[in-house]
């Protein structure tokens, strides 16, 4: 298991399309040490609901979320179906 220190240059992978090779995206790669500390993090922030947001927060937060996602649906479709090297008709 490789471990990572904060000043080593982040793992990358790329995202090719299986059709003609050309790269879709490039994403950085997290080792077990990042996803711990991720998950310790999370835990941390569900453990302490003084700090929550009220309901109707974060209802309007899912809200904003949710109309981002819908204007950008055609975008994600056209990625979605170029990473699985397969047409959008």
């Amino acid at each position: 298991m490789s471990r990572r220190r904060k000043q080593d240059k982040p793992q990358l992978l790329e995202v090719t399309s299986p059709n003609d090779g050309r790269v879709l995206a490039t994403l950085t790669m997290h080792d077990e040490a990042d996803a711990q500390a991720m998950l310790a993090r999370a835990q941390s922030l569900y453990a302490h609901r003084d700090g929550w947001l009220a309901h109707y927060q974060r209802a309007r937060i899912l809200k904003n979320l949710a109309a981002m996602v819908a204007a950008e649906a055609e975008d994600f479709a056209m990625l979605i179906a170029q990473e699985g090297g397969k047409p959008l008709s």
